[in-house]
């Protein structure tokens, strides 16, 4: 049985490995300006124009009251150039890799202002670094509002 499911997953494999064949061949005859204008195209679209970075700790109870009108804002901008995070201060782990978390989407401004506080948000600029707003209420219709008026 075990020599049926490995030849089952050797088979996979290489099926799996035959569109990334063509695809690897496409893409070496794609290069040029037009190829290098798309990418870039499609880089610029994927960037976020706002952030959103909750800072929440589970023994907050604003934090608690929060997280569903934040989620539902989150499904109704599914659309919008929105990111979304969580600047998480449950415990000394989760904190360390809320830090991290800054220093890589370049907040290490608003960390320093902020960091290790609880029960709010702030809408972030993310190419400037600016925080646009802080969001205390949790109302997700104002939430939506704020992040639509500031993007």
């Amino acid at each position: 049985m075990a020599k049926r499911t490995g030849s089952r997953m050797g088979m996979a494999a290489g099926l799996l490995a035959l569109p990334i064949v063509g695809v690897g061949l496409g893409v070496i005859g794609t290069t040029g300006v037009a190829g290098a204008a798309e990418t870039e195209l499609r880089a610029a679209a994927a960037m976020p124009k706002l952030v959103v970075a909750k800072f929440h700790a589970d023994w907050c109870g604003k934090c608690r009251a929060m997280a569903e009108p934040l989620d539902a804002a989150r499904r109704a901008l599914i659309e919008e150039p929105v990111l979304f995070v969580t600047y998480d201060f449950t415990d000394e782990s989760t904190s360390r890799q809320a830090e991290y978390l800054a220093s890589v989407l370049g907040q290490s401004d608003v960390w320093d202002e902020y960091g290790r506080r609880t029960g709010f948000a702030l809408l972030i600029n993310p190419e400037t670094g600016e925080v646009v707003s802080r969001l205390g209420t949790p109302d997700a219709d104002a939430i939506e509002s704020a992040v639509r008026g500031a993007l």
